[in-house]
């Protein structure tokens, strides 16, 4: 449960991030890019998702850990 409320605190800065993740293509259509926008955009439906399912699954709660890892990617693929 306490991870949950994790989850719905972070849907707080998310607006903000939504609102202006489109600029995530100033540099061009890349990968990085559209992985960023779709990790963001689905965030909210891993959480509506740990919500339905959590007590028939209790593991769904580590889902939205997977949208952190697509925003958070570009760290991993930066090239020096």
């Amino acid at each position: 449960m306490a991870l949950f409320v994790i989850w719905l605190v972070l849907l707080l800065p998310w607006l903000l991030f939504a609102a202006l993740s489109g600029m995530a293509f100033d540099t061009g259509n890349t990968l990085r890019a559209y992985v960023f926008l779709c990790s963001l955009w689905t965030y909210p439906a891993s959480v509506w998702a740990v919500w339905k399912f959590r007590e028939a699954r209790p593991a769904i709660a580590l889902l939205p850990v997977l949208n952190l890892l697509g925003v958070f990617s570009d760290v991993l693929w930066k090239s020096n």
